[in-house]
């Protein structure tokens, strides 16, 4: 008797859906006649009999299963053989959404100033965020004279967003002043605002101890060792990041890791480097550092939510004989190398030796050489994907992981590495280390 292997169903659109199974078995041909009976919602769907089901589109979702009955040439029925479930979200036609912005400012102890009028900003706000840090530059676009005086005691920018579908007065970015530019061209006068992210005010103070030393080692869980940074930093800025249980959670192994008259910004960065944890500032200046979330927070739709789907594969930066060389007692060492024997056999050799310029313990360089190699020993696949306005794109962050319906692969918990924002649409970097072939293809059951 054959065995099912893969019974995947697969589709086109037009106006409506037209559903095809096919299958695979290992084992004896079955010879004989196949017969198919298509379920909706767990239910029998009267009539559909064939390897086709067409469903015209309605505002109705359904969940939909093919069963495939092999008989051999005796007319002897075998094992019934089941198809992987179909999610189909059906979806009406939607108004536009339409959008607005609220730019406040606000002075160095971030009180309110003024609203800063939508009709002399002159241009799209567009943003970016990144993982293992945050929001990127933004630069506001006003026509005002450059003789104005409009900023004056400025200090902070939020943005609030409000529309006709979700949000609010929605926080979705702040950030601090960095420049002014007054420009005259064409006879026109205008002045561009920079803002840096909050992350940037990090790299301002330089991180001491307790007893106001700049050269100190600290053992501890790298959790407590971000605390502690954000309430150093917090005494020189009270009232810019904060933290909780719940956005610091636990990593529950202890490092040993040398601060030498660094940042904020740079102490932190050494810690978390090449931990598998990650790292980053939202637009209310909450201070995360957590693992991977175990399930979805997003979840798109392909051919509603999904505008563009981009599926690379790099093999150029594997790595997966790794050692590390690191200072201890001003003594320069060598962890043992540590190697992926199942990524050597299938790309071959891809060493290196990584630096760790600060004084570290033996556990520490040891706990920092097999993430590295974790992270790196497959080919790195930044699947990019554009979501357009059908879905809430506000609320999309690094961090957050992804699951995608009505695709006939499986793609779902993936994590954002970093996002590009505009008014029309956000343009989504997932990162993760497994293959391809791995993690999607071979998910199709």
């Amino acid at each position: 008797m054959p065995t099912a292997k893969n019974i995947i169903i697969s589709w086109n659109i037009v106006v409506w859906w037209n559903l095809v199974v096919n299958y695979e078995y290992e084992g004896t041909n079955p010879e004989g006649n196949t017969e198919f009976q298509w379920y909706r919602n767990g239910e029998i769907i009267e009539g559909e009999i064939t390897n086709q089901y067409t469903i015209l589109i309605t505002d109705q979702s359904a969940t939909i299963v093919c069963a495939v009955a092999p008989f051999d040439n005796q007319g002897n029925q075998w094992e019934i053989w089941y198809s992987n479930e179909i999610e189909i979200d059906f979806y009406p036609v939607e108004e536009p959404i339409e959008k607005e912005y609220i730019v406040k400012v606000y002075d160095k102890n971030m009180n309110f100033i003024k609203v800063v009028p939508a009709s002399i900003i002159t241009k799209d706000i567009s943003i970016t965020e990144t993982i293992n840090a945050g929001q990127g530059q933004m630069a506001l676009n006003l026509n005002l004279p450059i003789t104005t005086n409009f900023f004056d005691g400025v200090r902070y920018c939020k943005i609030f967003e409000n529309d006709n579908r979700w949000n609010e007065n929605l926080l979705i970015y702040t950030w601090y002043i960095s420049q002014i530019k007054r420009l005259f061209s064409n006879q026109s006068e205008n002045i561009q605002v920079i803002f840096l992210w909050l992350n940037s005010l990090l790299s301002s103070v330089i991180y001491r101890n307790n007893n106001e030393e700049t050269k100190f080692t600290i053992t501890d869980d790298p959790s407590n060792i971000i605390k502690w940074i954000i309430d150093y930093f917090d005494t020189k800025y009270s009232w810019i990041l904060s933290y909780t249980n719940e956005s610091i959670q636990t990593y529950w192994e202890t490092i040993t890791i040398e601060f030498d008259w660094v940042s904020c910004f740079e102490a932190i960065t050494a810690t978390i480097k090449w931990l598998n944890y990650y790292f980053f500032i939202g637009a209310d200046g909450v201070v995360n550092y957590k693992q991977k979330p175990a399930s979805f927070v997003h979840d798109f739709t392909y051919w509603k939510d999904i505008e563009t789907l981009t599926i690379p594969e790099n093999y150029e930066n594997i790595i997966n004989v790794v050692q590390v060389e690191y200072g201890k007692n001003n003594v320069k060492e060598q962890t043992p190398i540590n190697q992926n024997w199942m990524s050597v056999a299938i790309y071959w050799y891809k060493e290196q030796i990584i630096s760790y310029s600060k004084e570290i313990d033996d556990a520490t360089a040891l706990i920092y050489r097999d993430n590295f190699i974790n992270q790196n020993k497959d080919a790195k696949n930044d699947i990019t994907m554009t979501i357009n306005n059908l879905y809430n794109i506000e609320t999309i962050h690094p961090w957050d992981t992804i699951k995608i319906r009505n695709l006939w692969i499986k793609i779902e918990n993936l994590q954002i590495k970093n996002i590009k924002y505009q008014y029309e649409n956000i343009v989504l970097t997932l990162e993760y280390y497994t293959s391809i072939a791995d993690q999607i293809f071979n998910s199709l059951n």
